[in-house]
């Protein structure tokens, strides 16, 4: 076989099994490449940062603007927060900011009034409260902040005296026997109406054992079945608790959630 025969035929063929046996090629390999006994290398997977960049930006751009819109300040600010730590780069940040400057322009402006609320709340100009209270709510009527000033706004009417409750029946029992936890309990049940001309929300109905001293054995507090207590409604309460062989009285009251205790007509 002539030597031009092999250079022309077979080295080239003899060259390509070399470089792949030896790893002398383009393609890079990415993982934990060993280079000694006690040594390795990691490669890193190469990434497409700009592509997954946007996405994530976006997101938190669409829940910051979604939450801005229903107007939950302070979840939409969340968002867009972190919109600006994580991504610093991105082309959304200036509109971002904007978001976020108008959100905190309102939720400042919330905490002023909100502080005048209380205020007033506590050195009893009530009807300047509620006052601020009806204004807010219209002005800034989003979930959080109805449901917090609702609750101020019931506890001004109470102090007011112009929410009151009247008891239509009631009874009580000491005889009653549970099958599920097999013993005798105290039950007290009845009927209330809301005979303000104010709907109420979250109260609760109370009931106070007392011995024949007239000290405090017990006392139990309970919501009441319907969330809202509309005027003229009439609402069934009952209050299971333990039986004390020295009750001799029972006392029931209404509340609101803060323990406010509701005048009975």
């Amino acid at each position: 076989m002539s030597y031009f025969y092999i250079v022309a035929n077979l080295l080239p063929a003899t060259l390509l099994i070399m470089m792949s046996i030896t790893g002398c090629h383009s393609q890079k390999k990415y993982g934990i490449a060993e280079v000694g006994l006690n040594k390795a290398v990691h490669i890193p997977n190469p990434q497409r940062i700009s592509r997954a960049n946007i996405r994530s930006a976006k997101y938190y751009f669409r829940l910051g603007k979604q939450k801005m819109e229903s107007k939950e300040y302070e979840i939409s600010n969340f968002y867009l927060k972190k919109l600006i730590e994580q991504f610093p780069d991105s082309p959304l940040i200036s509109e971002a900011k904007t978001y976020l400057t108008h959100n905190d322009e309102i939720l400042s402006e919330v905490k002023d009034m909100f502080d005048k609320i209380m205020t007033y709340q506590q050195t009893g100009r009530y009807e300047e409260s509620n006052r601020f209270i009806d204004f807010l709510s219209a002005k800034h009527p989003y979930p959080d902040l109805i449901e917090k000033t609702r609750k101020i706004k019931q506890e001004n009417l109470v102090r007011q005296g112009l929410i009151a409750l009247k008891i239509l029946e009631w009874d009580w029992s000491d005889r009653e026997y549970s099958f599920e936890h097999q013993r005798l309990n105290t039950v007290i049940k009845g009927k209330v109406k809301n005979i303000s001309n104010a709907s109420l929300a979250n109260l609760e109905v109370a009931a106070i054992l007392y011995d024949q001293k007239r000290r405090i054995i017990s006392r139990k507090a309970l919501p009441l079945a319907d969330e809202i207590f509309l005027p003229n409604q009439i609402c069934d309460f009952k209050i299971v608790d333990n039986r004390y062989a020295n009750t001799d009285y029972v006392e029931v009251e209404f509340q609101t959630q803060n323990g406010l205790v509701i005048p009975l007509k």
